[in-house]
This record gives structure tokens, sequence and C-alpha cells, in this order.
């Protein structure tokens, strides 16, 4: 007799579709792309408009960051897929120019002592 657990396995209401169709059952990706990555959506011309991906999770990825640059952890928490799911879906749209990497425009003085101060501040509270 099977016994029913009364705790779901998955947090929240169950994905509406299968995650193995969202990738089309693929699980990497070609580019290195971690948790902090972040990518922006490129300015799309008429002629670039083919190659855009017509899937609505990647059309949600590149409405998300069409105004600033996003994180691959914020469009798992936004659009409530795995981030694995996330960075193959990111991989295709940066393979087709549908989005780009984008580079922070500073870079952080690992030495300066007043950055290394509020880190520190902040790991405190």
């Amino acid at each position: 007799m099977p016994v029913s657990d009364p705790v779901p396995w998955i947090e929240g209401p169950a994905p509406a579709e299968r995650l193995y169709l969202v990738t089309g059952g693929r699980t990497h990706t070609e580019h290195p792309l971690d948790l902090h990555s972040l990518v922006r959506a490129r300015p799309l011309t008429s002629a670039d408009r083919p190659a855009v991906p017509t899937n609505h999770a990647h059309k949600d990825i590149v409405r998300l960051c069409r105004q600033a640059p996003v994180s691959v952890a914020e469009f798992s928490a936004r659009l409530h897929y795995p981030v694995q799911i996330i960075k193959v879906l990111v991989g295709d749209l940066l393979t087709t120019g549908s989005v780009v990497m984008a580079m922070p425009d500073t870079t952080a003085d690992p030495t300066d002592r007043h950055l290394l101060e509020r880190v520190l501040e902040g790991l405190r509270k």
C-alpha cells in the first residue's frame, strides 16, 4: 500500500510545463555562464527578427534584460526556473545574438580599504 506524503516535493505551484520541453531536452550550453553572469538584450533591427527564438521563456528573458543587465540568478528567481534551465536558455540567446554578455563599467580595486570595510560591515549584519 503506498504511503501518501502530506509534504509536496515542490514548494509553490508546480511548473506549467515539463522543463525538458523548455530546453528541448538539453542540459548544458557551450557558453561559460555562472550565477552572477550578467546579460543584456541587444537592440534588434528588422533584419535580426527571424533569428530571435519564439519560445515564451526566451522572450521572457529578453524582456527582463531590455532595460538593464540581469544576472542568471535573477532570471531564475523571477521566472521560477532552475538555474541550469536558465543557463541553457541564455546560451541559446547568446548564440543567436539576441542578448550579449554585460561587462561592468568599472573594476573594483580589491585592495581598496574603504570597500573592504564596507564588505566586512555587511557581513557582520
